[in-house]
């Protein structure tokens, strides 16, 4: 602060804070001195002799403020050759900000910073909870370790008569525990998450009934196996806190798949035994598998970078049939035979695009084919041929035999039975080697069949 008289330095005058001299005024009537911590301020400068002090009306809120002594607006007075005393007080800014920086987690070391405006407050007590647990420096920091409880702590920070204090919240531990599969399985994977709040945990250990397996990286999650037994307890431990969460039903899940799986080979062998299917020529087929596959990839691989599109389009359209259907189903709107029956067509058109796809002749050219055929499977291939000429599809060598069946009912209005007749037999001469001479009446029947209702079609019309 400064102090002048009639606009002129006062020089020499002593200027005490709270009746403490900070010193005397200097040449240019300046002195500096630190606000003293007391709820109130009071500044007196010495008069002109040793018994006349006078009470300065305005506490500087800055560094370099000017008092004039000789301001009449002024409490301080002047008065002949000395100054009368005023005696004023001022309040003083006590109310301190408390700042908690760092991971507020249980357990977590982290600075709390203490201010009042801009201004460090040193020297002063930190609690947490009441506890007095560390002291600020000179810059009003001090570094403490928080509770390893969860919930609301309240950091407070004190130096009478400055005080302050805020709360935070200590998030709880949590466990997440996501199986790899639609079905938690006995030796499948699953991933353990550990987080408090919205922050990850590193380097928590995870243990499986028992014993650790894995600890968490830097996204908190853990890579873990699941046993073979009923259930299992997955636990962690960190920042001074355990969770633990159970996988159960894992037997259970691990049945069901297995009879789906048996039920599933059961029904698909009872099916092909039906179509006349031999064990014998299931092994053959099987042989041969691997190399169809070959060749299957090869031809997915090159679909997938010149027909990529059309394929998702045909998945997510199957899909949504799919999902249509077992709503269905499920309102008592659509049988499960029907169903089923809608599955098996579905499978049976996969399959004839795999097949072609593997290189084996759908047939539907007309064209001979790789292998001799009986006069009897002649005739099953003059009677598609027949069959195709009653439908109106285009490019029906491009076709598979489920497409072409689908055309011919949905399109065409063919009967259903007989065309699908004919697409079964079609299938299991052209692709399952099964005796065409066992399947002649079947496919006369049913090509008489679309031959009448043709007919009586065009005898309608005229």
């Amino acid at each position: 602060m400064t102090v002048t008289v009639d606009g002129e330095p006062a020089v020499g005058r002593e200027v005490s804070f709270n009746g403490e001299s900070v010193g005397r005024t200097d040449q240019e009537g300046t002195v500096a001195g630190t606000v003293p911590y007391d709820e109130q301020l009071r500044i007196t400068v010495g008069g002109d002799s040793a018994d006349r002090t006078a009470a300065i009306g305005t506490p500087p809120r800055q560094t370099g403020q000017v008092y004039d002594l000789s301001d009449v607006s002024s409490p301080a007075l002047v008065a002949g050759a000395g100054i009368a005393a005023q005696e004023d007080t001022y309040p003083v800014e006590t109310n301190a900000t408390v700042t908690v920086s760092g991971e507020t987690l249980p357990g977590e070391t982290v600075v709390v910073t203490a201010l009042v405006e801009d201004v460090a407050v040193p020297d002063a007590t930190v609690t947490v909870d009441s506890e007095p647990v560390n002291q600020t420096n000179e810059e009003g920091r001090a570094t403490i370790t928080l509770p390893e409880q969860s919930g609301n702590v309240t950091i407070g920070v004190e130096r009478s008569p400055v005080s302050g204090s805020t709360t935070v919240f200590l998030p709880e531990l949590s466990l997440a525990v996501e199986s790899a599969l639609p079905l938690a399985l006995p030796y499948t994977g699953a991933t353990a998450e550990v987080a408090a709040g919205e922050t990850a945990i590193v380097g928590a250990p995870v243990t499986v009934d028992g014993e650790e397996v894995a600890t968490t990286g830097p996204d908190g999650r853990a890579t873990i196996r699941l046993p073979l037994a009923r259930t299992a307890t997955i636990k962690t431990t960190a920042r001074g806190m355990s969770r633990e969460t159970t996988v159960g039903g894992l037997i259970r899940n691990l049945a069901i798949l297995l009879t789906g799986v048996t039920a599933f080979v059961i029904g698909a062998g009872v099916g092909l035994a039906r179509r006349g299917y031999r064990p014998r020529e299931l092994f053959a087929a099987v042989r041969t598998l691997p190399s169809k596959i070959v060749h299957a990839v090869q031809w997915l691989l090159v679909t997938a970078m010149t027909r990529g599109d059309v394929l998702v389009k045909r998945g997510l359209s199957r899909l949504q049939q799919t999902v249509t259907h077992f709503v269905a189903v499920a309102r008592g709107q659509q049988s499960l035979g029907e169903l089923v029956e809608d599955f098996r067509t579905w499978l049976g058109e996969s399959l004839d695009k795999i097949r072609a796809c593997a290189g084996i002749d759908t047939g539907a050219s007309g064209g001979t084919a790789a292998t001799d055929r009986s006069g009897a499977d002649v005739t099953v291939r003059e009677a598609w041929e027949q069959f195709l000429r009653y439908t109106s599809v285009q490019r029906a060598p491009h076709r598979t035999p489920g497409e072409l069946a689908r055309h011919a009912i949905e399109e065409d209005d063919l009967p259903p039975d007989a065309v699908k007749t004919m697409r079964d037999v079609f299938r299991e001469v052209e692709y399952g080697s099964r005796s065409p001479s066992e399947r002649i009446e079947r496919v006369q029947r049913a090509i008489d069949s679309i031959e009448r209702d043709r007919r009586h079609n065009e005898e309608g019309k005229s």
